[in-house]
């Protein structure tokens, strides 16, 4: 799921609008509407944290517990294997960059944190 990261205006506003609403109460089927717009909204959420995007490092962090709770399996794995990719390179380029970026580098750090912290 972590590879559309292309999509903007009013559909992405959509789908991030439904599952911030989605109330999510049990498993969810990985192949329904409902866990295509969660998975949809915490790529966004995720990708924004590791960024550096504050507010945006607390909704990934719930988005990724429901995620991990309600879809779960591989479909979750996959995002977890893509962000931890994405939240090293962050590091790596903060570390290693004539301008330094603490902020960032700690966001990237605290996304890496919990998404090491127990299997899917």
């Amino acid at each position: 799921m972590a590879a559309n990261l292309n999509m903007h205006g009013p559909h992405r506003q959509a789908a991030n609008s439904a599952a911030a609403d989605l109330d999510v109460t049990g498993p969810l089927d990985p192949e329904s509407r409902e866990a295509h717009d969660l998975l949809e909204a915490l790529d966004d959420a995720m990708f924004e944290a590791i960024a550096g995007d504050e507010a945006s490092l607390t909704r990934a962090h719930d988005l990724w517990q429901r995620a991990v709770a309600a879809v779960g399996g591989e479909r979750v794995e996959e995002s977890r294997e893509q962000y931890l990719r994405f939240a090293v390179e962050t590091t790596k380029q903060c570390a290693t960059g004539e301008v330094r970026e603490p902020a960032k580098m700690l966001a990237a750090v605290e996304v890496i944190a919990w998404l090491t912290r127990g299997a899917a």
